[in-house]
């Protein structure tokens, strides 16, 4: 599997799965997004990964669910190479298949209180 960023231009060509799923396209300058590759065919795009000010891993699309560790890693990198580590990230969830994920990245349970205001 190949993975990088996407460039801005290509971003247009995940506008149905953000829309589909009721989030608009992210700001390019705020944020990045990489993408998973076949090593078969290099344009086959099997999952990618958004990074925002933060990680969110809904939407996470991923058909072959082997990509999720190296989108992680790719973005952490990328953070590196942007002098932005050490940096903290955090996953907010009720779903049990994004707490698995988060815990086969590396990420640790924590016990805490969640708000949210939404400012319209």
């Amino acid at each position: 599997m190949t993975y990088r960023l996407l460039t801005t231009e290509e971003w247009p060509l995940l506008e149905h799965e953000f829309t589909s799923r009721g989030y608009p396209l992210p700001d390019p300058k705020f944020a990045m997004i990489a993408a998973a590759f076949t090593d078969e065919d290099p344009q086959a795009m099997v999952g990618f990964l958004v990074c925002q000010l933060q990680v969110h891993f809904e939407p996470l699309v991923a058909s072959n669910p082997f990509c999720i560790r190296g989108l992680v890693r790719t973005l952490e990198e990328e953070l590196a190479v942007k002098g932005a580590t050490p940096c903290t990230y955090y996953s907010f969830t009720t779903s049990d298949s994004v707490a698995g994920i988060c815990e086969a990245t590396g990420m640790a349970e924590i016990k805490t209180r969640v708000y949210m205001k939404v400012v319209t």
